[in-house]
């Protein structure tokens, strides 16, 4: 499976995100696969974990267990989370966010901002905060 990559430095600030969460609560998700939350709230729960594996947890399912993705939206998508929550914005220098292609267009949703009402990321551009001139009609 495909996970982000993650410096010394990265790390090195998950552990302390991690410490402070686990100091607030008991998540089995933190000790059991050394991670951290990234957003946890509406929808399932994403966690980032501290060797770049991607979890998604759905509270919702009658016996709800982590999953690792590496589908590319989900991981764009707690990239652009942790940039803005805890200012690990070298997650957006990767190969995830592309520079906008000539012909794109700014996103109409997140005005390129890769974020609506500055609470949730972009789901017309999946975070990129541009649209591909073949995609700029839908």
């Amino acid at each position: 499976m495909e996970r982000l990559t993650l410096s010394e430095s990265m790390i090195a600030s998950l552990r302390a995100i991690q410490a402070k969460q686990m100091a607030y609560y008991d998540d089995p998700v933190l000790r059991d696969h050394d991670a951290v939350v990234a957003t946890y709230g509406l929808g399932p729960a994403m966690y980032l974990c501290l060797d770049g594996r991607v979890l998604i947890l759905d509270h919702d399912e009658d016996d709800p267990a982590p999953v690792e993705t590496d589908d590319e939206n989900d991981l764009r998508i707690i990239s652009v989370i942790m940039a803005k929550r805890h200012k690990m914005t070298d997650l957006l220098t990767t190969y995830l966010f592309p520079p906008k292609p000539a012909g794109a267009s700014e996103c109409r949703l997140c005005s390129g901002t890769r974020w609506v009402q500055d609470k949730i990321s972009c789901p017309l551009c999946r975070a990129l905060g541009w649209i591909a001139a073949d995609n700029a009609a839908s």
